[in-house]
């Protein structure tokens, strides 16, 4: 699930609370995969839906593209990974 068409938001890519660490899993400072810690988020690019990396329930978001599968230990977006922002909560 690697399509590289990637999707110009609709929204403001930028978040009050929250730094943009930018595309994909290599956003997270990992070489492969997705890292999951406490303070990162994920947004859909299509409808601009947000999860805490951390969840550990099945996830979809408003759209139906980015998804946590907890059965199958699969998380992703059905527009390509690079079409999941990732985003850091900003300590206040």
């Amino acid at each position: 699930m690697n399509n590289t068409n990637l999707i110009e938001p609709k929204f403001n890519i930028e978040l009050e609370g929250y730094q943009f660490l930018g595309r994909g899993p290599e956003a997270t400072g990992q070489n492969s995969g997705w890292e999951r810690d406490d303070s990162l988020f994920f947004r859909c690019a299509e409808c601009g839906s947000m999860m805490q990396s951390t969840t550990n329930e099945s996830y979809s978001c408003d759209c139906g593209a980015m998804f946590v599968d907890v059965d199958y230990h699969r998380f992703g977006s059905n527009h390509g990974d690079k079409n999941i922002f990732v985003y850091r909560k900003v300590k206040t």
